[in-house]
């Protein structure tokens, strides 16, 4: 599964779930991104690019992003 990181300038100043749970805010390569885990998909191992950075010291917080998530889309 990959999710979407949605660089922060391309956002609405007003999109109130930014920085929070749901949409926890990342540095990489200097650049400041959402994650967006409502834009997810299947992807096979050999599909995605070269990696650019790796969130693995993120982890608690992508997978309360997606505890988050799921509640959510059942009501």
């Amino acid at each position: 599964m990959v999710v979407a990181l949605v660089r922060r300038s391309a956002l609405p100043g007003d999109t109130r779930t930014v920085g929070s749970r749901l949409d926890p805010v990342f540095n990489v390569a200097g650049v400041q991104v959402v994650l967006h885990p409502l834009d997810r998909v299947s992807v096979a191992v050999d599909q995605p690019g070269q990696r650019c950075a790796a969130l693995s010291d993120q982890g608690l917080a992508i997978s309360d992003a997606l505890d988050e998530l799921l509640p959510r889309s059942w009501g």
